[in-house]
């Protein structure tokens, strides 16, 4: 315990203390005013801009962020909760637990209680976003790994039944709501993007961008693989498989649906375009006329040019 307060406050220390210490020296009270005051107590107790809503709010995020999880996180939750590490608080009779199973079980305890008090802090909020249950989500993970380590370990076959039951359905209900119309995959987008607030049912989608069959194929191998778990010879075979479906999943999203929805989504085709496409002009006269052989080149700065040439500004 000493141990792990120790090691929390160096790690406290290193990572968020030199940033702090520098704006707190670079711009005094007021950066402490604004951060503390404005963008943690008054989006806290008094609400900003953004939505409002109560604990339910994030249910529905979680469901676009866990994808393929979703499947196994309220089983995962509920045996986090439901499960005896042997031994641990035990009464007469119970065997003692070993150190293994007592280190696993503060693991379990762990990721439980960081997800439950994150989401609890976030629903308390009065201004809600969407990526407000980011730092759930870290623990919920940690949960569902060790969830799907000791169903494989012990073979509980009605467990991952029951999960299945359960879990599957939510699966197949958020990929719906991802597929239903051609701009329902902007949901993605929303997790870390607050565009909502000002387009609640989304801005006007390209035709071309149709996302709908890649997400029903990673749904269908999402849900064989899950089954996969209850049958016993291929169990650890369809565990696999999940977890490397789930990674192409992360590279597909990344590397094909941001790629491209960026350029409709970003300033970067706007910006491009303009450098592209822009003109020279002189400026001979008046206070915008440059130092003779100078030449200013934005973005890249001041360049010298050779004598003689008219100093000119890229616009």
């Amino acid at each position: 315990m000493i141990y792990g307060v120790v090691a929390s406050l160096i790690a406290l220390a290193v990572v968020a203390v030199p940033w702090h210490h520098a704006m707190l020296i670079r711009h005094g009270l007021p950066f402490w005013n604004e951060l503390f005051g404005d963008n943690h107590w008054r989006r806290m107790v008094l609400g900003r801009h953004g939505d409002r809503g109560s604990f339910e709010y994030f249910l529905r995020e979680l469901g676009y962020a866990l994808l393929p999880w979703v499947a196994l996180a309220p089983a995962a939750l509920a045996w986090s909760v439901m499960r005896i590490g042997g031994g641990i608080g035990a009464g007469a009779g119970r065997q003692q637990a070993t150190p293994e199973e007592v280190r696993k079980q503060g693991i379990i305890w762990l990721g439980a209680i960081w997800f439950v008090s994150a989401y609890t802090v976030v629903s308390m909020s009065m201004t809600k976003f969407h990526h407000y249950v980011l730092p759930a989500i870290p623990g919920l993970a940690i949960v569902i790994g060790c969830f799907l380590d000791d169903v494989l370990e012990r073979g509980a076959r009605r467990m991952l039944a029951a999960a299945i039951a359960v879990g599957l359905p939510l699966l197949i209900l958020v990929t719906v709501d991802l597929v239903d119309t051609k701009n329902a995959s902007q949901h993605f987008l929303w997790l870390f993007s607050y565009d909502y607030i000002h387009s609640p049912r989304g801005r006007p989608w390209p035709e071309k961008l149709d996302f709908s069959t890649p997400l029903i194929i990673f749904t269908a191998l999402f849900a064989v693989t899950t089954v996969g778990l209850i049958v016993t010879r291929v169990r650890r075979w369809a565990a696999l498989g999940l977890c490397a479906t789930a990674v192409v999943f992360t590279f597909f999203l990344l590397d094909v649906y941001m790629r491209d929805v960026a350029p409709y989504w970003s300033q970067k085709v706007p910006i491009a375009a303009y450098y592209k496409n822009r003109r020279l002009r002189r400026f001979d006269r008046g206070p915008h006329r440059l130092r003779p052989g100078w030449r200013r080149r934005s973005p890249e700065g001041l360049d010298r040019t050779p004598p003689g040439d008219a100093p000119v500004l890229h616009l």
